[in-house]
């Protein structure tokens, strides 16, 4: 009898040590499979002398990413894929002071969905993905970091060389060099946010740019680019700006050059210096794009344009002329 009771107790107790090794394990499943999820979207990003991460936001082959990656005026940039794949991906829109730029490839990859950002609370579990050291580019391996939101707060001040300023969400998660423009995800695996370079020198932790703060202007910028091109044909009785722009290096928009004189443009107050970046929806970055945007408004025509002048951005509204009128 003493007997089958010691067996029994190995019995259970090894049962018991099962489950308790069971339980341990359930959390690093989790982990594998939020990377196995996830990693397929993340992508290397380089140009205008810097490099980062990206995130695909749509299936489509739009990457969002981080001028702090890709510089704050390139117009192509170079996408490494997981699978080693490469790509020219070309900048369809840009926002500096947000560090919002959108990336398109000619690919198609998994996309991730972003989260209500708004609703983050600390201590939840993030998840940081990207080209860690390198790891995309030298081992096409897409790097993660496991921590929790450890402080929700607003960044008065630019530091390190990146641009934005307002609300951020703190993680815990080691943020390495290379992974300014990826992703941090929550246990849901949608997208939090982005990760900026923006952080203290003195916080073992590093920050990301809420997705709320990013979203809409993000999926205008895809909706507008995937809307059908039409044929460049001038219309008829074409509105006229009565100003002359130009491409200028490290500069993000059109800058005007020369204003005519009783000109519409001389009229909305525009002046030479000033920076055209948005023609009505449709953010301009080169002079390609700004002719294509303005060549859809006819005379008489009142066309609103974002211009940015000592610094600040600010909305003008024009009505075009004709061009025979001056």
């Amino acid at each position: 009898m003493r007997r089958l009771s010691g067996s029994l107790f190995i019995l259970l107790a090894a049962s018991s040590a099962a489950f308790a090794q069971a339980k341990q394990d359930e959390p690093e499943k989790v982990h594998i499979r939020m990377h196995k999820r996830i990693a397929p979207s993340v992508v290397f990003v380089q140009g205008g002398g810097q490099q980062g991460s990206g995130v695909c936001v749509d299936k489509d082959g739009y990457i969002l990413t981080s001028p702090t990656a890709c510089g704050s005026a390139s117009d192509t940039v170079t996408v490494l894929a997981p699978g080693s794949k490469q790509y020219t991906g070309k900048v369809i829109g840009r926002n500096n002071d947000k560090e919002l730029v959108v990336v398109k490839i000619d690919a198609t990859l998994p996309a991730i969905e972003f989260a209500d950002s708004d609703q983050a609370k600390l201590g939840q579990i993030s998840y940081v993905f990207g080209d860690s050291y390198g790891s995309i580019q030298n081992d096409d391996q897409v790097a993660i970091s496991l921590g929790v939101v450890s402080g929700i707060y607003e960044i008065s001040k630019k530091q390190r060389g990146a641009f934005y300023t307002g609300k951020v969400l703190e993680t815990s998660a080691a943020v390495n060099p290379n992974q300014d423009g990826g992703p941090l995800v929550n246990a849901d695996g949608k997208l939090l946010g982005i990760v900026t370079l923006n952080y203290e020198d003195s916080k073992f932790t590093g920050i990301a740019i809420p997705g709320n703060v990013l979203k809409d202007e993000v999926l205008q910028m895809i909706d507008q680019h995937k809307k059908p091109v039409v044929a460049k044909v001038e219309p008829k009785g074409a509105g006229w700006l009565g100003a002359t722009t130009e491409e200028v290096e490290d500069v993000s928009g059109l800058k005007i050059k020369k204003v005519a004189k009783g000109g519409p443009a001389e009229k909305a107050g525009l002046k030479v210096g000033d920076v055209i970046v948005k023609v009505d929806v449709k953010w301009v970055l080169t002079s390609e794009g700004f002719g294509d945007a303005m060549s859809k408004f006819e005379a008489g025509a009142s066309v609103k344009l974002r211009i940015e002048r000592d610094g600040k951005e600010q909305d003008v509204t024009v009505v075009l002329g004709k061009r025979t009128e001056y």
